[in-house]
């Protein structure tokens, strides 16, 4: 398909109007050079002076409508013609650019003498912020050139295709591409599926890590209608791709009934559930067998942030003590834990950063209590253990002017606590980090850890209420200084799954009903 650029037509095209919205909200004023490129014969209307900015930038963008049928309203219409790779079948394979005899200054050194820098992007149709190649080249000044773009395959959209063209050449602007003509090479469909449903996949896969603990819906979160367009292009393309399908239910928090699954059956004799459970330890095994072998560096991280790789290897304990290759994940943990103390994340017990109530936990308080399962009375695992519980007795969990023991600040480390009152709110998200008092509580019956425990729930169950249902409630938040409550009740807040752990460890050391 053949189209030719042509500064002096008006871009009012309706099949373009999203790319020139996203053009005008993401360019400064001089940078929003547009133009067209039309096939020969349709319809367009000639632009004024005040539609090209007054003083251009040296950066042109070439809209090629996918369909001529989108002559906006009170405009003539296109009759008995058409000309689009709406509902094409085949793929396109590349796009082939004769670049115009440039008469511009030449403003750097090429291999034969002066030439004029053009960096040209063409933009995914489904997503314009992601350029499908992004490629610089160099020109005489005066000479004709022919450029081919050998992209990834894609099965169009009836989405518009965007070009953009910058140069260093003083002058360069919207008519200094006139006559360029942009030729689009489609191939056989069957070849072109390719490359496109691989591409389309790994885009799922790399843009769903950005969410999958927040794993949100809502598309007016730009990383989730992202990665909604990557999939459900997949999706359109190879509608029966099984990997896509699993992600999409998911994603779609299986709103929609799983894909099809025939289940490997047990053998004679042999019950489903024991069966099940071994089938199911072999896939953790591949999993963790994956993350060891191939993301493991002799350093302790796997490449996700230290404290995000501590997050991973909190599954490592459970495995290992159900006997899913208990010295393999050891070894793994206990060098992840090294590198912690080598990357100086620990300070007095707490994290050397300041952080909230949760990440405090993340930043290797988790990590040591995961040691502790796999290497039980370890004394350097204790001692760091009881350096946690010290700092919690101390600095962080503390009596209030009330007498209740509370978390007294949501923000802290090692270094620094803060405690301004808008800081003080104990939350449900606090307790994760009390885990070296529960351990240090059972290994050795340490006192310390004991009270701390004990300690807040007595003062949790202080501030249970009756609510407006008449049932008995504990609340989602407590203020520290105050006493006061905010946030509904516990189960309202994010994290109260945490909390219950908390009576269940007074329960088993006191007997006392009360906290169940």
């Amino acid at each position: 398909q053949r189209y030719l650029i042509d500064s002096s037509v008006l871009p009012d095209y309706t099949n373009i109007a999203t790319l020139r919205d996203y053009i005008d909200g993401r360019f400064a004023a001089d940078e929003r050079s547009t133009v067209m490129a039309l096939p020969k014969g349709a319809g367009a209307r000639k632009r004024g002076a005040d539609t090209l900015p007054s003083a251009s930038a040296p950066i042109v963008h070439v809209l090629i409508p996918s369909g001529v049928g989108d002559a906006p309203a009170a405009q003539p219409l296109i009759r008995s013609w058409a000309y689009s790779w709406e509902n094409m079948h085949d793929g396109l394979d590349g796009v082939a650019i004769d670049i115009p005899a440039l008469d511009l200054p030449a403003t750097h050194d090429g291999p034969d003498g002066k030439v004029i820098p053009l960096n040209i992007r063409i933009k995914d149709p489904i997503w314009p912020a992601r350029d499908m190649i992004d490629v610089s080249v160099s020109v005489k000044p005066g000479q004709a050139r022919t450029l081919w773009l050998d992209l990834r395959d894609r099965i169009l959209t009836a989405d518009s295709l965007w070009l953009s063209i910058a140069s260093a050449a003083p002058g360069f602007n919207a008519t200094s591409l006139d006559g360029a003509e942009v030729r689009l090479v489609f191939k056989d469909r069957k070849e072109a599926i390719k490359e496109h449903v691989a591409d389309r996949f790994n885009q799922v896969r790399d843009n769903w890590g950005f969410l999958v603990e927040e794993h949100t819906t809502s598309k007016r979160q730009r990383l989730y209608a992202r990665v909604y367009a990557d999939l459900s292009d997949l999706l359109r393309v190879d509608p029966d791709h099984a990997l896509g399908r699993l992600y999409w239910n998911y994603i779609s928090y299986n709103s929609q009934g799983k894909p099809p699954f025939t289940a490997p059956q047990p053998p004679k004799g042999v019950p489903a559930w024991a069966f099940n459970q071994l089938e199911d330890l072999k896939h953790v095994r591949r999993f963790v067998d994956w993350w060891i072998d191939e993301r493991q560096v002799a350093y302790g991280d796997f490449g996700g942030g230290i404290s995000d790789d501590s997050d991973l290897t909190q599954q490592w304990p459970g495995l290992a003590l159900m006997g899913v290759q208990p010295d393999k994940l050891n070894a793994s943990l206990t060098a992840l834990s090294d590198a912690v103390y080598r990357n100086g994340m620990f300070s007095h017990g707490l994290s050397t950063i300041e952080t909230d109530e949760l990440h405090a936990y993340e930043e290797g308080i988790n990590t040591n209590s995961a040691m502790l399962y796999l290497n039980w009375g370890d004394p350097l695992t204790v001692e760091r253990l009881m350096e946690t519980v010290k700092a919690f007795d101390e600095r962080i969990i503390l009596p209030n002017p009330q007498g209740h023991l509370l978390f007294s600040s949501n923000w802290y480390g090692g270094n620094k606590v803060y405690r301004e009152p808008n800081w003080q709110w104990q939350k449900p998200y606090s307790f994760p980090a009390l885990h070296p008092a529960f351990l240090v509580g059972e290994y050795n019956a340490d006192p310390t850890g004991r009270k701390l425990v004990t300690g807040l729930a007595d003062s949790y169950l202080a501030h249970a209420y009756t609510d407006d249902k008449g049932r008995w409630a504990l609340p989602n938040e407590i203020h520290w200084a105050t006493g006061k409550t905010r946030g509904g009740e516990l189960n309202q807040g994010s994290g109260s799954g945490d909390v219950m752990h908390l009576f269940w460890a007074a329960w088993r050391w006191s007997g006392d009903d009360r906290y169940l």
